[in-house]
C-alpha cells in the first residue's frame, strides 16, 4: 500500500472564492476528499441532513461538490508537523476573515471560539457607536454573556451607557409628555411599541402625577355601584362607592363585602338584596331539603343557605346530586 501521504490543503469555492484550509492523511492522493469528511455530494447532503453543523458542508450542499477545487499547499512527514503548520495559519485573525469557511482554530484538538471572540474588534466598535448588547448577540448569533465579555474592558461610561441613541429627540419628548400627563403604561406601550423598561429609561428623572386616594377608591371600589341593601323593609342603593355608602349609613365596609359574597346574611339590621343579573344562576334553586322535620327551600343564592345553616357548598351539591344521602342532618325532601 505504501506510506501514507500527509499534507496541508486548501479547498476553494469556484463560484464565490471562499476557501477552507485543513490537514489530510491518505494513501490515495486522488481520493476525492475536499474537507470536513466530504468526498461526494451525497455525503455532504446526508451529513447536513443529520444536523452536523459546518459552514463548509452547508456550502457544498448549496453550490455542489463539483464547484470546489482542492490544492495541496505543503507535504509533511508526520501528522503533528502538519497540525502545527495549520495552527500557525488558522489563527483568530484568520477566522475573522469573510472569505474563509474555517470556524475553528487550527491544530489537533482545535477549539472553536465563540462568534463574540471571532468578531471581537467589530463588536467593540459597534457597541461604542450605540449598538445594544442584545442586538449584537442576535446579529452575531451568540449569547449576551459573550458580548459582555468582549466589551468588559471598555471604560465604564461606555460600558454602562443606556442604549437610547436610536430614539429621536421628538420621540422621547412625546413619551415624556404622555408620562407627565399620567398616561398608563399599557397605553404607552401600545402607542409607541416599546417596553416598560425603555419608557422608564426615557422618562428617568421626570415627575409623574400621583393618583389621589379618592381616585384610587373610585377605580378600585366603584364596582359595587347599583347594589342594594335593605333595612327595616327600606331599600338603599349604592350610588357612588361602597366605602361612602357604608360611612353614610354606619355600616362596616368589610362586613358589607361579606354580605355581598353571601358569607354574612345580616349586620346591624341590614341585609343584602342581589339585583345583579350577571351572577350565575343556582341550578339547585327550588330544590327542597329537610332536617329535624323541617323543610327548607334552596334559595337562588346557594351561599346564603350554606352560611345560615353551617354546611358547605360541596357537601350540599353532593347531597342534591344523590352522591351522598345526608350531610349535617340534611336530606333531600321528595314529598
Amino acid at each position: 500500500m505504501g506510506e501514507a501521504l500527509i499534507f496541508l490543503y486548501k479547498t476553494t469555492n469556484l463560484i464565490n472564492g471562499k476557501f477552507y484550509i485543513g490537514v489530510h492523511r491518505t494513501y490515495d492522493i486522488n481520493d476525492g476528499y475536499i474537507g470536513c469528511g466530504v468526498r461526494s455530494q451525497a455525503y455532504a447532503v446526508a451529513t447536513n441532513r443529520f444536523g452536523i453543523k459546518s459552514a463548509f458542508i452547508r456550502a457544498v450542499v448549496k453550490y455542489g461538490y463539483e464547484n470546489f477545487k482542492r490544492e495541496i499547499l505543503e507535504f509533511f512527514d508526520t501528522v503533528e508537523e502538519a497540525y502545527a503548520r495549520e495552527k500557525e495559519i488558522v489563527d483568530l485573525p484568520f477566522l475573522q476573515r469573510k472569505d474563509t469557511y474555517n470556524t475553528a482554530l487550527g491544530g489537533k484538538g482545535s477549539i472553536k471560539p465563540s462568534n463574540a471572540e471571532i468578531h471581537r474588534d467589530v463588536i467593540r466598535e459597534e457597541y461604542q457607536n450605540g449598538a445594544t448588547i442584545v442586538g449584537l448577540a442576535k446579529k452575531y448569533k451568540t449569547t449576551s454573556t459573550s458580548i459582555k465579555t468582549a466589551i468588559i474592558d471598555l471604560p465604564k461610561h461606555v460600558y454602562k451607557r443606556e442604549s437610547l441613541i436610536k430614539y429621536s429627540n421628538e420621540f422621547k419628548e412625546a413619551v415624556i409628555t404622555d408620562y407627565r400627563a399620567g398616561m398608563v403604561f399599557a397605553k404607552m406601550i401600545n402607542k409607541y411599541s416599546i417596553d416598560i423598561k425603555t419608557i422608564k429609561k426615557i422618562c428617568a428623572g421626570t415627575e409623574r402625577p400621583k393618583k389621589s386616594k379618592k381616585a384610587a377608591e373610585l377605580k378600585g371600589r366603584g364596582r359595587f355601584k347599583g347594589h342594594v341593601f335593605v333595612k327595616n323593609s327600606t331599600e338603599y342603593v349604592v350610588e357612588t362607592t361602597l366605602p361612602e355608602f357604608c360611612e353614610k349609613h354606619d355600616l362596616n365596609y368589610q362586613t358589607a363585602i361579606k354580605m355581598i359574597k353571601g358569607s354574612v346574611l345580616n349586620h346591624r339590621g341590614w341585609t343584602y338584596r342581589d339585583t345583579k343579573t350577571t351572577l350565575k344562576t343556582n341550578r339547585f334553586a327550588g330544590v327542597k331539603v329537610a332536617k329535624d322535620g323541617k323543610i327548607y327551600d334552596i334559595p337562588p343564592r346557594f351561599s346564603h343557605f350554606n352560611a345560615a345553616h353551617g354546611v358547605t357548598y360541596a357537601a350540599m351539591k353532593m347531597l342534591i346530586s344523590g352522591k351522598i344521602k345526608q350531610t349535617k342532618g340534611f336530606t333531600v325532601y321528595h314529598g
